[in-house]
This record gives C-alpha cells, sequence and structure tokens, in this order.
C-alpha cells in the first residue's frame, strides 16, 4: 500500500468478525464517500481497555483514489453505511 500504509488481514477478519464494516463497504463520512479496505492495529498487545481506540481503518476516498489510514474510533463516531 501507499505511504507504508498495510491491511492486516487477521485484523480485518477479526474486527469484521466484532460486526465492523466489511471490506468494501461504503462509507460517507465527513461529507465525503470512502471504500473500507481493511483495518490494521498499532497498540500493544496488552492494549485492550478500549478496542477502538487501538485500531486504524484503512479507507480510499473514492474521488481522489488515496488511500488513508484513520483511528477507527473517529470513524465510527462519525461515518455512517451508505
Amino acid at each position: 500500500m501507499e505511504y507504508g500504509i498495510e491491511i492486516d488481514l487477521i485484523v480485518t477478519l477479526q474486527m469484521e468478525f466484532r460486526g465492523k464494516w466489511k471490506r468494501g463497504s461504503l462509507l460517507k463520512w465527513q461529507n465525503e464517500l470512502w471504500v473500507v479496505l481493511g483495518y490494521e492495529f498499532w497498540g500493544w498487545d496488552d492494549d485492550c481497555s478500549n478496542e477502538d481506540v487501538f485500531y486504524n481503518t484503512i479507507l480510499m476516498h473514492i474521488s481522489s483514489g488515496l488511500t488513508s489510514s484513520f483511528p477507527l474510533i473517529n470513524v465510527s463516531a462519525g461515518a455512517e453505511l451508505c
């Protein structure tokens, strides 16, 4: 992936199993359209007090095609499934 962003397939499957958005889901977030590509974990192994804090959502912007990584807690708070 560009800019060192890497989707972790195992983490992505775990997040989908927990009920988070599936890969390919279309989201409206910050008045823009995004496609969910996957998830990554950036915390320590024993960081589990709030699972959304230590995960990033990998999104692709529909109009520009750029891929970016955003904290799951921020995306979850404001995104709507289209």
